[in-house]
C-alpha cells in the first residue's frame, strides 16, 4: 500500500529547481522543460508568495512555514483530490492550488499554471532536508 502523501510531505523541503514549459507544446516530457531565469521566475510567480521562499516546512498540524532570505509566512496546507492537489490557504483566505506531480522520501515536484504573459506550466522541484519539521 502506498504511503499517505499527507505524511510523506511532512518535513523541511528546499527549493532546488524551477523549470518552465510553454503551454503551446504538445508534450510535457522532461527535456522540454528549461531552467527559469530569475526574470522568468519573477514573472511566472507574480502575486505568489512562493517565489520569495527557499524552504517549505510542512508541519503535521497542516501548517506550512515558507522561509526565504528576507521573509517568513505561515499558512495552512491540505492535500485534495486523489492525493494529487496541494492546496495552500493564506490568512486572508486566498487559495493557491498546485499539482502534486511527484513525492518520494527525498524529492517533491509541484506544477502550477501561469496566467501571465508567459503562459505556461512551472515545475518546482524540492529536495528534502529532514523528515521532522
Amino acid at each position: 500500500m502506498a504511503e499517505n502523501p499527507e505524511k510523506k510531505i511532512e518535513g523541511v523541503w528546499k527549493e532546488s529547481v524551477w523549470e518552465y514549459e510553454k503551454v503551446d507544446k504538445n508534450d510535457t516530457v522532461s527535456k522540454d522543460f528549461k531552467n527559469l531565469s530569475n526574470y522568468v521566475k519573477e514573472i511566472a510567480s507574480q502575486n505568489l508568495v512562493i517565489h520569495k521562499t527557499e524552504k517549505w516546512i510542512f508541519k503535521s498540524n497542516k501548517k506550512l512555514i515558507l522561509k526565504g532570505k528576507d521573509t517568513t509566512k505561515e499558512l495552512t496546507w491540505n492535500i485534495k483530490g486523489r492525493g494529487n492537489i496541494l492546496e495552500l490557504k493564506y490568512n486572508d483566505n486566498t487559495l493557491e492550488h498546485y499539482t502534486l506531480t511527484e513525492i518520494s522520501n527525498d524529492r517533491l515536484v509541484l506544477n502550477f499554471n501561469t496566467n501571465t504573459d508567459i503562459r505556461g506550466i512551472v515545475r518546482l522541484t524540492f529536495e528534502k532536508l529532514n523528515k521532522n519539521a
